[in-house]
């Protein structure tokens, strides 16, 4: 919902870029910036550990956050549902190297743990048991992300 209560069309979603890998925002967050009020909309990926975090590598870069777009400080965070839903059905690429796979971000999540399933996490001569702490650890680090929210 905008600042009036009226919804904002989804054709207007259809702009939006992540100002990290300016693709469709994966997981999209809305960026509550000190201009917001004046129309200021910078949405991020926010994906977990599985792929590569926008947002994760954005809140690392120093303790005081400026807004990608307008430089206004980021003063925190939300989901925007209806906004999130459509980008994560927009068609994506996949990161990995020379990988041309494309789909939505459900596809691409498939796509990553069935392709390339080495790139994410440990590896298989770790062992079963590094590979259930590491599940440990991002379902951990998934419950994190979403108390936030």
């Amino acid at each position: 919902m905008s600042q009036k209560g009226v919804e904002k069309p989804l054709e207007e979603y259809e702009k939006v870029r992540c100002p990290i890998c300016m693709e469709h925002p994966h997981q999209a967050i809305l960026l509550l910036c000190s201009s917001h009020d004046k129309g200021c909309r910078p949405y991020i990926c926010d994906t977990g550990r599985n792929h590569s975090n926008c947002f994760s590598m954005f809140r690392n870069t120093r303790k005081k956050l400026l807004c990608p777009l307008c430089r206004g400080k980021v003063h925190d965070w939300t989901v925007d549902a209806r906004a999130q839903h459509f980008m994560n059905h927009k068609t994506r690429t996949c990161a990995n190297g020379t990988c041309t796979f494309s789909g939505s971000y459900m596809d691409l999540e498939h796509h990553v743990r069935m392709v390339h399933p080495s790139d994410v996490g440990p590896s298989g001569s770790d062992g079963p048991v590094s590979e259930n702490v590491w599940m440990d650890l991002e379902n951990y680090l998934n419950q994190l992300n979403l108390s936030h929210r």
